[in-house]
């Protein structure tokens, strides 16, 4: 199943990142806490994305209420209304031991936790990862060619402002054939 997606808003307390989503917060791992502070990430309107497989039933949590279970081989996927949409939930249909998981009933309602290190935020004004969104530092197409044409170590710039008209009249390179070849081997 696709991944889940909620609208939230990114905040900043005491030094840390947390998503409320509606009433409810979210935290946010260590390791995704370096990575937004690394790119200087302000506190925001965000699209919090969670895979399926990443969300658990838990004793507290976001208030859920299951309607259709799947069984999928040795998964179950938990169709759930949750904060106002449908929500996919993947979890394993039997425990350690080998005996059948008992989850909620159909109507029942759950508690489902998102788990802060498999979360991923995106701005929700510009769709952009907000882990990978800084001002970094870059080397264009041109500077790649000329790099690997005349074997010198190019020196990456930080772009100006980005000229989007430009950008968008400038029509991408054709690849080449060593570029090509590449992206067939990676199709198999």
């Amino acid at each position: 199943p696709q991944m889940n997606f909620f609208q939230g808003e990114l905040r900043k307390e005491n030094g840390r990142f947390f998503v409320m989503l509606g009433e409810y917060p979210v935290e946010i791992s260590e390791e995704k806490q370096e990575r937004l502070f690394s790119c200087d990430v302000q506190p925001q309107a965000v699209v919090l994305g969670v895979r399926p497989e990443h969300i658990t039933l838990e004793n507290e949590g976001i208030p859920a209420v299951r309607g259709v279970m799947e069984m999928m081989g040795s998964s179950i996927h938990l169709h759930m209304q949750a904060l106002g949409q449908d929500v996919v939930v993947v979890v394993s249909g039997m425990d350690d031991s080998g005996h059948f998981v008992d989850v909620a009933s159909e109507g029942e309602q759950a508690m489902l936790r998102l788990h802060g290190n498999a979360i991923h935020l995106f701005s929700a004004e510009t769709g952009e990862n907000l882990e990978f969104s800084a001002k970094k530092e870059t080397i264009s197409h041109e500077q790649v060619a000329e790099s690997v044409l005349s074997q010198e170590t190019v020196t990456p710039s930080v772009p100006d402002e980005p000229d989007e008209k430009a950008a968008a009249e400038t029509p991408p390179a054709p690849p080449t054939e060593k570029k090509a070849f590449h992206l067939l081997r990676k199709k198999k």
